[in-house]
C-alpha cells in the first residue's frame, strides 16, 4: 500500500492549494510559450532542459527566449534524456528578496519523456520539484503541471520534494490526461508535496505508483485514476 497520510491538517492544505491550478490558468495570458522539439528533430533549437531553465531564471538560455511568470513548454515530439533535467524550484538567488516563483506548464500534445536506454546513460528522475524552508525562511514553491505527456523508464517518473519538517511551502504538482509508466522505482516519489491528479494512470512502475510522505493528494480524484495494484 502507498505511504499516504491524510489528516485534518492535510485536508485545510487541500483546501487552500487545490484552488491554485484555476488561478494559475486564469494567469495564462502573460505566458512564455517554449516549443519544444523531440530529440530526433534537430530543426528546433529550443531543448527541454533549457526551456526549463529559461522558464525557472525568465533568462534566455540556449535556444529558448526568457520565461515570464507563466511558462508553457509545448512538446512537438518525444524527448529522450541522455542526462538529467534541472531541478524546478523558484528564483531565490536575491535572498532576503522575495523568491520569484517558478510555475510551468508542460503539454506534451501526446509526446513522451523519456530516459534513453543507450549504455552507460546513468539512471536519474525524470522530473524534480524542490523547495527549501524552515527556520525563518520561506521559499515560494514551484508549481508543475503536466498535460498530455508520458513520462517513462526513469529511476522515478516525478519527484516533488520540500526538504522541511512540515507543510509550509509544497511544491505543486497537477498532472490531467498524463501517463506516468514503466519506471525503475516509484512512479511518484513525494515529500510533503501537493498534488491534484485527473485521468492520469500511474501504472507497471517497478516500485509504488505513488509513494507519499505527509503530501496534500486530493484521495477523490486519485482513486479514479490509479490502477488495483496502487490503491
Amino acid at each position: 500500500m502507498p505511504a499516504f497520510i491524510f489528516s485534518s491538517t492535510l485536508c485545510q492544505y487541500l483546501r487552500v492549494l487545490l484552488p491554485l491550478a484555476s488561478a494559475l490558468a486564469a494567469e495564462s495570458a502573460e505566458a512564455t510559450v517554449f516549443t519544444v522539439g523531440g530529440s530526433a528533430d534537430k530543426s528546433t533549437a529550443c531543448t527541454l532542459a533549457d526551456a526549463i531553465t529559461a522558464a525557472i531564471f525568465n533568462t534566455r538560455t540556449g535556444g529558448c527566449p526568457a520565461g515570464s511568470e507563466d511558462d508553457t513548454i509545448e512538446l512537438t515530439g518525444d524527448v529522450v534524456l541522455t542526462e538529467a533535467l534541472p531541478v524546478v524550484a523558484s528564483d531565490c538567488r536575491y535572498y532576503p528578496d522575495p523568491c520569484v516563483q517558478t510555475r510551468i506548464t508542460i503539454d506534451g500534445n501526446g509526446h513522451s519523456i523519456t530516459l534513453s536506454d543507450a549504455p552507460n546513460t546513468p539512471v536519474f528522475d525524470l522530473l524534480s520539484l524542490r523547495v527549501a524552508c524552515g527556520d525563518g525562511f520561506y521559499s515560494v514553491p514551484p508549481s508543475v503541471m503536466l498535460y498530455n505527456v508520458t513520462l517513462q523508464q526513469g529511476k522515478t517518473g516525478i519527484s516533488p520534494i520540500s526538504d522541511t519538517t512540515g507543510l509550509e511551502c509544497p511544491p505543486m504538482l497537477v498532472l490531467t490526461n498524463t501517463r506516468v509508466f514503466g519506471n525503475r522505482g516509484d512512479g511518484i516519489s513525494a515529500r510533503f508535496a501537493s498534488m491534484q491528479i485527473a485521468n492520469s494512470p500511474i501504472a507497471d512502475d517497478r516500485g509504488r505508483g505513488i509513494k507519499g510522505h505527509g503530501g496534500g493528494i486530493d484521495p477523490t480524484r486519485l482513486r479514479a485514476t490509479l490502477g488495483e495494484r496502487h490503491r
